[in-house]
């Protein structure tokens, strides 16, 4: 699978990405959700794992964004 996980904390990003690469995923990361926003636009994804609270955007907008312009992708908040 294709995942976008999305959070501020580049040590949760990065702990995160490793374990779920190990598991055999294709991963991207986003430090908020405007960075977020612009790779749902180029790119697929099945999955989206994002912190509530971040800069910019967050979480439960990213997550509104998402359901209004990508209703397949599936979330964890």
């Amino acid at each position: 699978m294709k995942l976008l996980i999305v959070d501020d904390c580049v040590d949760i990003t990065s702990i995160l990405s490793s374990f779920l690469e190990l598991s055999g995923h294709e991963i991207d990361k986003a430090l908020d959700g405007m960075e977020a926003v612009e790779l749902l636009r180029s790119n697929f994804y099945d999955v989206v794992i994002t912190d509530g609270e971040m800069p910019r955007m967050s979480g439960i907008e990213l997550c509104k964004f998402i359901k209004s312009d990508f209703p397949a992708t599936y979330i964890i908040v």
